[in-house]
Protein backbone atom coordinates (compact mmCIF):
# COMPACT_ATOMS: atom_id res chain seq x y z
CA UNK A 1 0.00 0.00 0.00
CA UNK A 2 1.40 3.39 -0.96
CA UNK A 3 1.84 5.94 1.80
CA UNK A 4 0.49 8.71 -0.43
CA UNK A 5 -3.11 9.30 -1.51
CA UNK A 6 -5.08 6.69 -3.41
CA UNK A 7 -8.02 7.21 -5.69
CA UNK A 8 -9.68 6.46 -8.99
CA UNK A 9 -9.44 8.62 -12.08
CA UNK A 10 -12.41 10.80 -12.93
CA UNK A 11 -13.43 9.64 -16.39
CA UNK A 12 -15.60 11.54 -18.86
CA UNK A 13 -17.80 9.04 -20.68
CA UNK A 14 -20.33 11.08 -22.61
CA UNK A 15 -21.40 9.45 -25.84
CA UNK A 16 -21.37 12.68 -27.85
CA UNK A 17 -20.13 16.25 -27.59
CA UNK A 18 -20.25 19.55 -29.37
CA UNK A 19 -17.48 22.02 -30.08
CA UNK A 20 -15.48 22.81 -26.92
CA UNK A 21 -17.91 20.68 -24.89
CA UNK A 22 -15.35 19.88 -22.23
CA UNK A 23 -17.59 20.20 -19.25
CA UNK A 24 -16.02 21.21 -15.94
CA UNK A 25 -12.34 20.40 -15.36
CA UNK A 26 -11.26 17.75 -12.89
CA UNK A 27 -11.41 19.35 -9.43
CA UNK A 28 -7.95 19.67 -7.86
CA UNK A 29 -9.39 17.93 -4.78
CA UNK A 30 -9.45 14.74 -6.89
CA UNK A 31 -5.75 14.91 -7.78
CA UNK A 32 -3.88 11.92 -6.40
CA UNK A 33 -0.40 13.42 -6.87
CA UNK A 34 0.81 16.16 -4.55
CA UNK A 35 3.90 18.25 -5.10
CA UNK A 36 6.58 18.73 -3.96
CA UNK A 37 6.50 15.48 -1.96
CA UNK A 38 5.58 13.23 -4.88
CA UNK A 39 8.55 14.45 -6.90
CA UNK A 40 10.57 12.22 -4.54
CA UNK A 41 11.17 8.46 -4.65
CA UNK A 42 8.40 6.22 -3.32
CA UNK A 43 10.09 3.43 -1.39
CA UNK A 44 7.14 1.05 -1.71
CA UNK A 45 6.68 1.47 -5.48
CA UNK A 46 7.68 -1.61 -7.52
CA UNK A 47 8.58 0.61 -10.49
CA UNK A 48 9.53 4.26 -10.66
CA UNK A 49 11.12 6.54 -13.21
CA UNK A 50 11.75 10.15 -14.14
CA UNK A 51 12.37 11.00 -17.77
CA UNK A 52 12.95 14.22 -19.65
CA UNK A 53 12.00 14.46 -23.33
CA UNK A 54 11.41 17.09 -25.95
CA UNK A 55 12.86 19.58 -28.39
CA UNK A 56 16.00 21.65 -27.84
CA UNK A 57 17.20 24.44 -30.13
CA UNK A 58 20.70 25.81 -30.71
CA UNK A 59 20.19 28.68 -33.14
CA UNK A 60 18.73 27.09 -36.28
CA UNK A 61 19.65 23.54 -35.17
CA UNK A 62 16.98 21.29 -33.69
CA UNK A 63 17.61 18.35 -31.38
CA UNK A 64 15.31 15.78 -29.85
CA UNK A 65 16.44 14.25 -26.58
CA UNK A 66 15.56 11.83 -23.81
CA UNK A 67 17.19 11.48 -20.40
CA UNK A 68 15.64 8.69 -18.33
CA UNK A 69 16.51 7.13 -14.97
CA UNK A 70 14.34 4.18 -13.88
CA UNK A 71 14.29 1.71 -11.02
CA UNK A 72 12.47 -1.63 -10.85
CA UNK A 73 12.97 -2.86 -7.27
CA UNK A 74 9.74 -4.89 -7.25
CA UNK A 75 9.53 -6.01 -10.88
CA UNK A 76 9.65 -9.81 -10.62
CA UNK A 77 12.53 -11.78 -9.12
CA UNK A 78 15.31 -9.72 -10.66
CA UNK A 79 15.70 -6.19 -9.36
CA UNK A 80 17.31 -3.77 -11.78
CA UNK A 81 17.60 -0.14 -12.81
CA UNK A 82 18.44 1.49 -16.11
CA UNK A 83 19.36 4.72 -17.81
CA UNK A 84 18.30 5.70 -21.32
CA UNK A 85 19.94 8.68 -22.97
CA UNK A 86 19.42 9.71 -26.60
CA UNK A 87 19.94 12.64 -28.94
CA UNK A 88 18.41 13.13 -32.39
CA UNK A 89 20.48 15.61 -34.42
CA UNK A 90 18.23 16.85 -37.23
CA UNK A 91 20.89 18.86 -39.09
CA UNK A 92 23.09 15.80 -39.54
CA UNK A 93 20.33 13.15 -39.59
CA UNK A 94 22.09 11.30 -36.77
CA UNK A 95 20.51 9.44 -33.89
CA UNK A 96 22.65 8.65 -30.84
CA UNK A 97 21.40 6.41 -28.05
CA UNK A 98 22.61 4.34 -25.15
CA UNK A 99 20.92 2.23 -22.49
CA UNK A 100 22.72 0.90 -19.42
CA UNK A 101 21.27 -1.67 -17.01
CA UNK A 102 22.33 -1.73 -13.36
CA UNK A 103 21.80 -4.67 -11.01
CA UNK A 104 22.80 -5.03 -7.34
CA UNK A 105 25.41 -4.41 -6.01
CA UNK A 106 25.91 -1.74 -8.71
CA UNK A 107 22.71 -0.01 -7.64
CA UNK A 108 21.39 0.63 -4.12
CA UNK A 109 17.62 0.89 -4.29
CA UNK A 110 17.54 2.73 -0.95
CA UNK A 111 19.73 5.59 -2.14
CA UNK A 112 19.56 5.87 -5.96
CA UNK A 113 16.89 8.56 -5.61
CA UNK A 114 16.03 10.71 -2.60
CA UNK A 115 12.84 9.72 -0.75
CA UNK A 116 12.84 12.35 2.02
CA UNK A 117 11.03 15.59 1.04
CA UNK A 118 12.92 17.38 3.82
CA UNK A 119 16.13 16.99 1.82
CA UNK A 120 17.29 18.26 -1.57
CA UNK A 121 15.86 16.20 -4.42
CA UNK A 122 18.17 13.93 -6.39
CA UNK A 123 18.08 11.01 -8.79
CA UNK A 124 21.21 9.33 -10.09
CA UNK A 125 22.43 6.19 -11.83
CA UNK A 126 25.95 5.44 -13.03
CA UNK A 127 29.04 7.57 -13.39
CA UNK A 128 31.61 8.56 -16.00
CA UNK A 129 32.90 4.97 -16.25
CA UNK A 130 29.56 3.82 -17.74
CA UNK A 131 28.43 4.15 -21.39
CA UNK A 132 25.52 6.24 -20.12
CA UNK A 133 24.73 7.89 -16.81
CA UNK A 134 22.11 10.30 -15.45
CA UNK A 135 22.16 12.77 -12.59
CA UNK A 136 19.20 14.99 -11.56
CA UNK A 137 19.21 17.49 -8.68
CA UNK A 138 16.99 20.30 -7.39
CA UNK A 139 16.58 22.42 -4.24
CA UNK A 140 14.38 21.05 -1.48
CA UNK A 141 12.15 24.16 -1.41
CA UNK A 142 10.66 23.39 -4.85
CA UNK A 143 12.18 20.46 -6.77
CA UNK A 144 10.11 21.30 -9.87
CA UNK A 145 12.20 24.45 -10.32
CA UNK A 146 15.93 24.93 -10.46
CA UNK A 147 16.50 21.37 -11.67
CA UNK A 148 20.00 20.53 -12.84
CA UNK A 149 20.03 17.52 -15.18
CA UNK A 150 23.30 16.07 -16.39
CA UNK A 151 23.71 13.01 -18.59
CA UNK A 152 26.21 11.27 -20.82
CA UNK A 153 26.08 8.75 -23.63
CA UNK A 154 28.62 7.10 -25.90
CA UNK A 155 27.47 5.87 -29.31
CA UNK A 156 28.97 5.58 -32.80
CA UNK A 157 32.35 6.60 -31.45
CA UNK A 158 30.96 9.87 -30.08
CA UNK A 159 30.75 11.12 -26.50
CA UNK A 160 27.76 13.38 -25.86
CA UNK A 161 27.24 15.31 -22.63
CA UNK A 162 24.14 17.20 -21.47
CA UNK A 163 24.07 19.98 -18.88
CA UNK A 164 20.55 21.34 -18.61
CA UNK A 165 18.80 23.74 -16.23
CA UNK A 166 15.03 23.29 -16.05
CA UNK A 167 12.24 25.10 -14.19
CA UNK A 168 8.53 24.40 -14.42
CA UNK A 169 6.36 27.38 -15.38
CA UNK A 170 2.80 26.80 -14.23
CA UNK A 171 0.85 23.87 -12.86
CA UNK A 172 1.75 20.17 -13.22
CA UNK A 173 -0.01 17.98 -15.78
CA UNK A 174 -2.01 15.13 -14.20
CA UNK A 175 -2.16 12.07 -16.44
CA UNK A 176 -5.64 10.48 -16.48
CA UNK A 177 -6.94 13.81 -15.14
CA UNK A 178 -6.17 12.92 -11.52
CA UNK A 179 -2.66 11.46 -11.74
CA UNK A 180 -3.62 7.83 -11.06
CA UNK A 181 -4.76 4.83 -13.09
CA UNK A 182 -6.30 1.82 -11.36
CA UNK A 183 -5.61 -1.65 -12.76
CA UNK A 184 -9.06 -3.14 -13.56
CA UNK A 185 -7.65 -6.62 -12.99
CA UNK A 186 -6.53 -5.74 -9.46
CA UNK A 187 -7.86 -2.49 -7.95
CA UNK A 188 -5.10 -2.54 -5.31
CA UNK A 189 -2.60 -1.94 -8.12
CA UNK A 190 -2.36 1.73 -9.00
CA UNK A 191 -0.05 3.57 -11.37
CA UNK A 192 0.69 7.20 -10.51
CA UNK A 193 1.69 9.52 -13.32
CA UNK A 194 2.19 13.25 -13.63
CA UNK A 195 4.24 15.48 -15.91
CA UNK A 196 5.94 18.84 -15.92
CA UNK A 197 5.15 20.01 -19.44
CA UNK A 198 6.15 23.65 -19.22
CA UNK A 199 9.83 23.33 -18.35
CA UNK A 200 11.84 26.38 -19.31
CA UNK A 201 15.22 24.99 -20.35
CA UNK A 202 18.68 26.41 -20.88
CA UNK A 203 22.03 24.71 -20.91
CA UNK A 204 24.42 23.01 -23.29
CA UNK A 205 25.10 19.88 -25.33
CA UNK A 206 28.69 18.88 -26.07
CA UNK A 207 29.95 16.47 -28.74
CA UNK A 208 33.38 14.98 -27.85
CA UNK A 209 35.83 17.83 -27.29
CA UNK A 210 34.01 20.33 -29.49
CA UNK A 211 32.85 23.64 -27.99
CA UNK A 212 29.50 23.22 -26.21
CA UNK A 213 26.31 24.20 -28.02
CA UNK A 214 24.03 26.45 -25.97
CA UNK A 215 20.44 25.16 -26.12
CA UNK A 216 17.03 26.45 -25.04
CA UNK A 217 13.46 25.23 -25.23
CA UNK A 218 10.30 24.23 -23.42
CA UNK A 219 10.47 20.53 -22.60
CA UNK A 220 8.51 17.82 -20.81
CA UNK A 221 9.30 15.63 -17.77
CA UNK A 222 7.30 12.53 -16.80
CA UNK A 223 7.38 10.95 -13.36
CA UNK A 224 5.64 7.60 -13.07
CA UNK A 225 5.57 5.21 -10.12
CA UNK A 226 3.58 2.22 -8.89
CA UNK A 227 2.38 -0.88 -10.70
CA UNK A 228 3.19 -0.92 -14.41
CA UNK A 229 2.57 -4.42 -15.76
CA UNK A 230 4.60 -7.49 -14.86
CA UNK A 231 7.39 -9.43 -16.59
CA UNK A 232 4.79 -11.96 -17.72
CA UNK A 233 2.26 -9.36 -18.79
CA UNK A 234 4.17 -6.27 -19.97
CA UNK A 235 2.38 -3.08 -20.93
CA UNK A 236 2.49 -2.15 -24.64
CA UNK A 237 1.36 1.17 -26.02
CA UNK A 238 1.41 3.93 -28.62
CA UNK A 239 1.54 7.49 -27.28
CA UNK A 240 1.82 11.06 -28.49
CA UNK A 241 2.51 14.17 -26.41
CA UNK A 242 2.16 17.70 -27.76
CA UNK A 243 2.79 21.27 -26.58
CA UNK A 244 0.63 23.47 -28.81
CA UNK A 245 1.29 27.13 -29.50
CA UNK A 246 -2.18 28.08 -28.19
CA UNK A 247 -1.09 27.02 -24.69
CA UNK A 248 -2.91 23.66 -24.62
CA UNK A 249 -0.91 20.49 -23.91
CA UNK A 250 -2.09 16.91 -24.30
CA UNK A 251 -1.17 13.26 -23.95
CA UNK A 252 -2.91 10.71 -26.18
CA UNK A 253 -2.37 6.96 -25.98
CA UNK A 254 -3.75 3.51 -26.69
CA UNK A 255 -2.85 0.34 -24.83
CA UNK A 256 -2.17 -2.59 -27.13
CA UNK A 257 -3.67 -6.00 -26.49
CA UNK A 258 -2.32 -9.28 -27.83
CA UNK A 259 -5.30 -9.66 -30.16
CA UNK A 260 -5.38 -6.06 -31.35
CA UNK A 261 -2.09 -5.18 -33.05
CA UNK A 262 -1.88 -1.69 -34.53
CA UNK A 263 -2.55 -1.30 -38.24
CA UNK A 264 -1.94 1.49 -40.70
CA UNK A 265 -5.14 3.45 -41.35
CA UNK A 266 -7.06 1.96 -38.41
CA UNK A 267 -8.94 4.56 -36.35
CA UNK A 268 -8.84 3.50 -32.70
CA UNK A 269 -10.48 5.11 -29.65
CA UNK A 270 -7.75 6.56 -27.43
CA UNK A 271 -7.23 7.94 -23.95
CA UNK A 272 -6.68 11.71 -24.03
CA UNK A 273 -5.54 13.94 -21.17
CA UNK A 274 -5.63 17.69 -21.83
CA UNK A 275 -4.42 20.73 -19.92
CA UNK A 276 -5.60 24.22 -20.82
CA UNK A 277 -3.39 27.33 -20.62
CA UNK A 278 -4.57 27.98 -17.04
CA UNK A 279 -3.54 24.50 -15.89
CA UNK A 280 -7.01 22.90 -15.71
CA UNK A 281 -7.13 19.17 -16.42
CA UNK A 282 -9.57 17.15 -18.59
CA UNK A 283 -9.57 13.42 -19.27
CA UNK A 284 -11.42 11.33 -21.87
CA UNK A 285 -11.28 7.58 -21.47
CA UNK A 286 -11.16 5.46 -24.63
CA UNK A 287 -14.58 4.03 -23.77
CA UNK A 288 -16.11 7.49 -24.20
CA UNK A 289 -15.01 7.51 -27.88
CA UNK A 290 -14.22 11.21 -27.61
CA UNK A 291 -10.62 10.83 -28.82
CA UNK A 292 -9.10 8.75 -31.62
CA UNK A 293 -5.69 7.80 -32.97
CA UNK A 294 -5.03 6.72 -36.55
CA UNK A 295 -1.58 5.69 -37.86
CA UNK A 296 -1.20 7.34 -41.27
CA UNK A 297 1.48 7.82 -43.89
CA UNK A 298 5.00 6.52 -43.50
CA UNK A 299 6.35 3.66 -41.43
CA UNK A 300 9.92 2.66 -40.61
CA UNK A 301 11.27 -0.87 -40.14
CA UNK A 302 14.07 -0.84 -37.60
CA UNK A 303 17.12 -3.13 -37.39
CA UNK A 304 15.24 -5.02 -34.64
CA UNK A 305 12.47 -5.81 -37.20
CA UNK A 306 9.95 -3.56 -35.50
CA UNK A 307 7.79 -1.53 -37.87
CA UNK A 308 7.06 1.85 -36.30
CA UNK A 309 4.50 4.46 -37.31
CA UNK A 310 5.97 7.86 -38.11
CA UNK A 311 2.72 9.80 -38.65
CA UNK A 312 -0.54 9.90 -36.70
CA UNK A 313 -3.88 11.62 -37.00
CA UNK A 314 -5.13 12.58 -33.53
CA UNK A 315 -8.76 13.61 -33.11
CA UNK A 316 -10.12 15.00 -29.82
CA UNK A 317 -13.77 15.78 -30.47
CA UNK A 318 -14.72 18.04 -27.53
CA UNK A 319 -12.13 20.64 -28.58
CA UNK A 320 -12.56 20.14 -32.34
CA UNK A 321 -8.97 18.96 -32.52
CA UNK A 322 -7.73 17.38 -35.74
CA UNK A 323 -3.95 17.16 -35.49
CA UNK A 324 -1.17 15.46 -37.40
CA UNK A 325 1.83 14.24 -35.40
CA UNK A 326 4.93 13.56 -37.53
CA UNK A 327 8.32 12.25 -36.41
CA UNK A 328 11.18 14.54 -37.44
CA UNK A 329 13.49 11.57 -38.06
CA UNK A 330 12.80 7.94 -38.94
CA UNK A 331 15.49 6.25 -36.84
CA UNK A 332 14.71 7.05 -33.20
CA UNK A 333 14.72 3.61 -31.58
CA UNK A 334 16.32 2.33 -28.41
CA UNK A 335 17.12 -1.08 -29.93
CA UNK A 336 17.89 -3.06 -26.78
CA UNK A 337 14.97 -2.07 -24.54
CA UNK A 338 11.52 -3.63 -24.44
CA UNK A 339 9.98 -7.05 -24.76
CA UNK A 340 10.67 -7.22 -28.50
CA UNK A 341 14.13 -5.69 -28.29
CA UNK A 342 13.15 -2.14 -29.13
CA UNK A 343 11.16 0.93 -28.13
CA UNK A 344 10.58 4.03 -30.27
CA UNK A 345 11.16 7.39 -28.56
CA UNK A 346 11.07 10.17 -31.12
CA UNK A 347 10.90 13.94 -31.37
CA UNK A 348 8.03 15.09 -33.59
CA UNK A 349 5.93 18.10 -34.61
CA UNK A 350 2.20 18.76 -34.35
CA UNK A 351 -0.01 20.75 -36.72
CA UNK A 352 -3.71 21.06 -37.50
CA UNK A 353 -6.78 22.66 -35.98
CA UNK A 354 -7.88 23.09 -32.36
CA UNK A 355 -11.02 24.94 -31.26
CA UNK A 356 -11.46 26.07 -34.84
CA UNK A 357 -8.03 27.67 -35.11
CA UNK A 358 -4.81 26.61 -36.84
CA UNK A 359 -2.19 25.44 -34.36
CA UNK A 360 1.27 23.91 -34.36
CA UNK A 361 3.72 22.79 -31.73
CA UNK A 362 6.39 20.44 -30.52
CA UNK A 363 5.48 16.79 -30.04
CA UNK A 364 6.72 13.33 -29.07
CA UNK A 365 6.06 9.92 -30.67
CA UNK A 366 6.45 6.85 -28.45
CA UNK A 367 5.77 3.16 -29.22
CA UNK A 368 6.30 -0.22 -27.60
CA UNK A 369 4.56 -2.59 -29.98
CA UNK A 370 5.55 -6.19 -29.23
Amino acid sequence: MFRRGLGAARVITRAASTASDLGPPVPPSEYQVHLPQDQYRHGDAPTEWWWHIGTLKAGDRIFGFEINAAGYPGYGKEKFALTQVMLSDMANAKHYQQSTVYVPPNVDFNTWAESDPAKAWKVGLGDSTQPSYVSMNAPQADPTRGMRVMAHLFDQGTDIDFQLNLSQQGKPFMAFGTGVKVDPKDPKHKNYYYSLTRLDVSGAIRFDEEPPLDVTGMTWMDHEYGYFGTPGDPVKWILQNAQLDNGWHFMNFVSLGKDHPPALGTRTPSNATLQDPNGNMYYFDADSQQAFMTPTGRTWKSPTSNTYFLEFLVEILPVQATLTIVSLMDDQEFPNVGAAGGIYEGVAVASGTFLGQQVSGTAWNEQLLK
